[in-house]
C-alpha cells in the first residue's frame, strides 16, 4: 500500500505550510489500531472449542426442569443476569451460565445428593428459550449504542448491520471487539471484516459473546480528512489556491 502527498497551486501562507507538515506526521503515523491484543487464532480456537462441547447457558435463558418421579420439583427457571438460577428443593442458587444443560443437569444432581432432600433426584432439563444477546456497538457505525438481541448467537457481521452498517468512514479491516471473560478479565482482539465482504477469509466473521463492545475505529483517510477540517480549513486562515491530494491506493481522495 502506498500513501503520496501532492500540493498544487500557489499561496499557501507560512501557517499553511505549518499545517501542511503537521499533516503529513499524521499520515507516516498511520498504521493499525490495536498494537498489542488476542491472537485472533486464539479467539477462533475457543470458539471451537465451544461449538465441540455445545451451547453453554447465558443468562436470560428459559430452563425446564423436570423431576421423573416428582411433580412438585417440576418449573421453568431463567438464568439471573448474575448467572444463577433457583431451584425447587434446593436453598441457594446454582451457578448456571457457561454450562452446557448436562453440567447443570449434573451439578444438580450432585447439589440434592448433597443437602439429601431427594433420594432420586432424576431430573431431565431442556432449553426452552434464549435470553437476549446484549452487545455494545460504538465508533463508524450508522447507529452506535447498546443493542439488545433476540434469539441465539450472533456473528460480528450479523451485530453490525443491527447497528445500520458501517459508516464510509469506517475502518473495516480492523474492527475491534472487547471481550469480558469469566475470571473477571478481559481481552481484545481485531477483525478484517473486508476479508469477511470478499469472501476471502469467513474465518474472520467470529461469534458475538453476550456484553461484548464491538468498536469501529476510524479509516486514515477519514482521520486525514477530520484533519483538515480541524485545523487546516476552521483553525487557520490559510488562502488555498489549489489542491491537496492524498493517495492511498486504489482509492484517491481529493481535498479541495
Amino acid at each position: 500500500m502506498t500513501q503520496r502527498f501532492a500540493i498544487a497551486g500557489f499561496g499557501w501562507s507560512a501557517a499553511g505550510r505549518l499545517a501542511c507538515a503537521a499533516l503529513l506526521v499524521l499520515v507516516a503515523g498511520c498504521g493499525p489500531v490495536l498494537r498489542n491484543g488476542t491472537p485472533l487464532a486464539t479467539i477462533q480456537e475457543q470458539e471451537a472449542n465451544l461449538s465441540a462441547s455445545g451451547y453453554r447457558l447465558q443468562p436470560g435463558d428459559q430452563i425446564e426442569v423436570h423431576h421423573i418421579l416428582d411433580a412438585d420439583y417440576n418449573a421453568v427457571v431463567v438464568v439471573a443476569p448474575d448467572g444463577r438460577v433457583n431451584v425447587p428443593g434446593i436453598d441457594h442458587p446454582i451457578r448456571a451460565q457457561g454450562l452446557t444443560v448436562s453440567e447443570l443437569t449434573q451439578e444438580m444432581d450432585r447439589m440434592f445428593q448433597k443437602s439429601r432432600s431427594l433420594a432420586h433426584p432424576f431430573f431431565s432439563l431442556n432449553l426452552r428459550g434464549f435470553g437476549s444477546l446484549q452487545v455494545f456497538v460504538g465508533g463508524e457505525v450508522q447507529r452506535p449504542g447498546y443493542l439488545e438481541l433476540t434469539g441465539s448467537r450472533r456473528n460480528v457481521m450479523q451485530v453490525l448491520m443491527a447497528a445500520g452498517g458501517f459508516l464510509p468512514t469506517a475502518r473495516t479491516n480492523e474492527v475491534l471487539v472487547l471481550r469480558p471473560m469469566p475470571d473477571g478479565k478481559q481481552e481484545i482482539f481485531s477483525v478484517d471484516m473486508d476479508k469477511v465482504l470478499h469472501g476471502t477469509d469467513l474465518a474472520q466473521n467470529v461469534q458475538v459473546a453476550p456484553l461484548d463492545t464491538i468498536f469501529v475505529p476510524r479509516s486514515d483517510i477519514a482521520n486525514v480528512d477530520l484533519f483538515m477540517e480541524q485545523y487546516v480549513r476552521l483553525a487557520l486562515p490559510i488562502p488555498v489556491q489549489g489542491n491537496l491530494v492524498y493517495q492511498n491506493n486504489p482509492s484517491t481522495s481529493v481535498i479541495k
